[in-house]
């Protein structure tokens, strides 16, 4: 799988060390990035620390204290929040049912119409609860199995 660097700024040289701040696809591999700049340099290169200063739609501005973290005092984010970006779709009772029982819904058992991209990822909701977020498998249509790949299930709801 290709992976992508949006992103190379070379902060600061100090020495024999360099800091860079890389933006990046996930699945790419830091260490291995800093040791193909140093072979490209002719110098050899290894990575001494590494921090992720955001996730997805999550920043380093949204990280708690450890300070905060031993006295209780943060907020907690919705779930929700984690899956902006992804597209939601509400299930029927019968999608529910599946979900429950660990079985992928068929389009049949979705509550709404909804276009789904091969292998996309959705989350799947039962009135106001995250059952499962899953990929469209259209390999699997017309499957017992249903027409999704359940990547995670939440069989009470969050």
């Amino acid at each position: 799988m290709l992976r992508h660097i949006t992103q190379l700024t070379v902060e600061k040289i100090d020495g024999n060390e360099v800091t860079i701040v890389v933006d990046c696809s996930k699945g790419t591999y830091i260490r291995t990035l800093c040791h193909d700049i140093g072979q490209r340099l002719g110098c050899g290169a290894c990575m001494s620390s590494l921090r992720r200063l955001s996730s997805g739609c999550f920043d380093e501005s949204m990280a708690i204290s450890m300070d905060a973290l031993v006295d209780g005092k943060f907020q907690l984010l919705p779930p929700s929040m984690a899956l902006s970006g992804m597209a939601t779709v509400r299930v029927a009772p019968s999608g529910r049912q599946r979900l429950a029982n660990g079985i992928p819904p068929a389009l049949s058992d979705l509550a709404e119409e909804c276009v789904i991209e091969d292998g996309g990822q959705i989350a799947l909701f039962y009135e106001e609860k995250l059952l499962a977020i899953a990929s469209y498998d259209p390999e699997h249509k017309l499957d017992v199995r249903g027409d999704f790949k359940l990547l995670k299930v939440f069989p009470d709801g969050i």
